[in-house]
């Protein structure tokens, strides 16, 4: 129950063992949870005694209740009978989909690993890959391959190919024969794969996605960089504490008492609500709760907010660039635990880089639950539009089914509703993301 990979990695290899080992509960899919599913199977796919293992569990199991405003909401233990009245709290509401099936981020991924269908790149340069049906007892008859070649998410090739004489439990080697283009001044390319059945299959309509996947292509040229000689010169001014640098169409101010960037403004509007702060936490998860990491980690949990300015410097070596630096310290009851340093470089270009330096200086401190920068813009930036993992929710230990690609949202459309809040609507392996108000 809940063993760890290497435990079954000891049991697969271990020639005593003849009986096949299945799992009775490997996956604890409460809230926003199900990481590290693809570790799981990359071992037992690669030993045949390992036979899989079951999730706990499938269905939120929640009633819907109405609240004295009438707001309909999902109710476990704890919103029936007087207060007092003895529960398991929400640890019912601990499924892959909620009360009414529609499904959580989690089960995006679940159906990734799981599928049938697997690719293995052989040679990206001339389109050749191999195919492994999974099925037991379905050959390929029903399906076709669709390919596409994506440049920064824009598709420029594609095409669709033949795989119905692969057998069940077969292999067959592919060659899409497509041909490179010649890179761009940085581009990104991936090949994206996809298995789609020709005709319906009981409730599975004809144009089901029954595999996909990814893999970025061997294509890169370097990004072209914008001379010194042709940015905009900065000018500083000090007012009351409060450090400006202003440039073309732009200007950036910082709070040198307080190591802050209070104000970016571009074109005289305002961009910037609360400033960036150093961070060391995010809202707990059901699985926390379960393993009290809000009372292991709660040294982090307002660190950010606490951390004392030591230092601060301005440098200007060129009249286009200009260094801000701050150096604050973090302790508790106990004494120092930790350094920050946070650079911020800004260029004439309207340009800002954040550099940003952490150092512990306690041996026994406890995990960080996320390490970074938080800030807050107005609320009128509320369209998204990015080009990194998605399209939905996904962590660096969940992100085997979200394909890097150019996506749009909203900031609201991003929130991921657990019946019980909590961490949620993350995205990872962006290389950029703009915030706007559509002007």
């Amino acid at each position: 129950m809940y063993p760890k990979i290497e435990y079954l990695l000891k049991y697969a290899e271990n020639p005593e063992n003849d009986r096949p080992l299945i799992m009775c509960e490997y996956a604890h899919s409460m809230g926003n949870s199900t990481g590290n599913l693809q570790d799981y199977w990359d071992v037992i796919e690669s030993h045949p005694i390992l036979q899989g293992g079951f999730i706990w569990d499938w269905v939120d199991q929640g009633i819907t209740k109405t609240n004295d405003k009438g707001q309909r909401f999902w109710a476990y233990g704890g919103d029936y009978g007087p207060l007092g009245t003895p529960t398991s709290g929400n640890f019912c509401i601990n499924g892959l989909v909620n009360p009414d099936r529609t499904p959580h981020p989690a089960l995006t991924e679940v159906r990734k690993v799981y599928q049938y269908v697997k690719f293995v790149p052989l040679d990206l340069n001339t389109g050749k890959i191999k195919l492994l049906n999974g099925y037991n007892f379905t050959n390929l008859s029903s399906f076709r391959l669709h390919w596409s070649i994506d440049q920064d998410g824009r598709q420029i090739d594609g095409g669709v190919a033949d795989i119905s004489d692969l057998p069940a439990g077969g292999t067959a080697n592919m060659d899409l024969n497509y041909k490179l283009p010649v890179p761009e001044s940085g581009q990104e390319y991936f090949l994206n794969l996809s298995v789609i059945r020709t005709e319906a299959w009981t409730i599975l309509p004809a144009g089901q996605v029954c595999a996909t996947a990814q893999f970025k292509l061997p294509l890169y040229k370097e990004r072209q960089l914008i001379p010194l000689a042709e940015y905009g010169d900065l000018k500083k001014s000090v007012i009351n504490g409060i450090t400006t640098l202003k440039g073309k169409d732009f200007s950036v101010s910082f709070d040198v008492a307080k190591g802050q960037m209070v104000s970016l403004k571009f074109k005289g509007s305002e961009l910037v609500k609360e400033p960036l702060v150093p961070d060391f936490w995010r809202a707990p998860t059901d699985n926390d709760f379960g393993n009290n990491l809000p009372e292991r980690s709660a040294i982090w949990k307002d660190a950010g907010k606490n951390a004392k300015i030591v230092s601060s410097r301005f440098e200007q070596p060129d009249p286009k660039i200009a260094m801000a630096d701050f150096e604050f310290t973090l302790s508790d009851s106990s004494g120092l635990f930790a350094l920050l340093g946070i650079r911020y470089k800004i260029f004439g270009t309207g340009d800002i880089m954040v550099e940003y330096q952490f150092e512990k200086k306690r041996d026994s401190l406890p995990e960080i639950p996320r390490i970074g920068l938080n800030m807050v813009l107005n609320n009128e930036f509320e369209h998204v539009k990015w080009f990194g993992r998605g399209p939905g929710e996904n962590y660096w230990d969940r992100k085997t089914a979200s394909y890097i690609n150019l996506y749009k949202s909203s900031v609201k459309d991003m929130y991921t509703s657990y019946i019980r809040p909590q961490e949620n609507g993350y995205r990872t392996d962006v290389r950029w993301v703009s915030l706007s108000n559509g002007k």
